[in-house]
């Protein structure tokens, strides 16, 4: 009797060591994946805040300048504190591109906007990713997640979490 108690419990352990082990392969296959598509932008497809019935699309990035996307959410408050120094700091932004991510309801994501006055930002686009999308894309939930591109639309650098504006500008020529 016990040698059968012991075997079960030896199989099931194996069970529970195989599953584990498939889902950490799984995970840096995943991780693996991200990493080489973050080179240029992922395959995008989010909403755009202005007409929710119109997608922005990774090839709907302005080329020949450089790009920063924020994943964010209005209740986050580091990315409260970007958006402010976003506005506040506007002029080292002139010849950026700036996307905004939110998967909050459109309604939060327009208070966000007119809240923090981010329409003073020329070259921003806000959008707002379907469920998982973001992560689909770019392999991030954290907020803010922040990557940014060069003219060539190439990842120089990503920040997770809040940053400091002289960090962002730097990455910008």
């Amino acid at each position: 009797m016990k040698k059968k108690i012991i075997a079960v419990c030896l199989g099931i352990i194996a069970i529970v060591v195989s599953v584990l082990l498939y889902s950490i392969i799984i995970k840096m296959r995943f991780n693996s994946k991200m990493e080489s598509q973050l080179g240029v932008p992922p395959n995008m497809k989010f909403r755009l805040m202005q007409d929710s019935t119109k997608y922005f699309l990774s090839k709907d990035i302005p080329k020949k300048r450089p790009c920063i996307i924020i994943y964010y959410n209005t209740m986050c408050g580091s990315c409260q504190y970007e958006a402010g120094e976003l506005v506040k700091h506007q002029s080292a932004f002139s010849n950026t591109s700036i996307i905004m991510v939110s998967n909050e309801p459109f309604a939060q994501i327009d208070s966000y906007f007119k809240g923090f006055k981010l329409g003073s930002l020329k070259n921003l686009t806000m959008l707002k990713s379907d469920d998982d999308e973001f992560y689909k894309a770019f392999g991030s939930r954290r907020t803010p997640g922040i990557f940014i591109y060069n003219k060539d639309l190439k990842l120089v650098k990503n920040y997770s979490g809040e940053t400091k504006i002289s960090a962002l500008t730097q990455w910008l020529n």
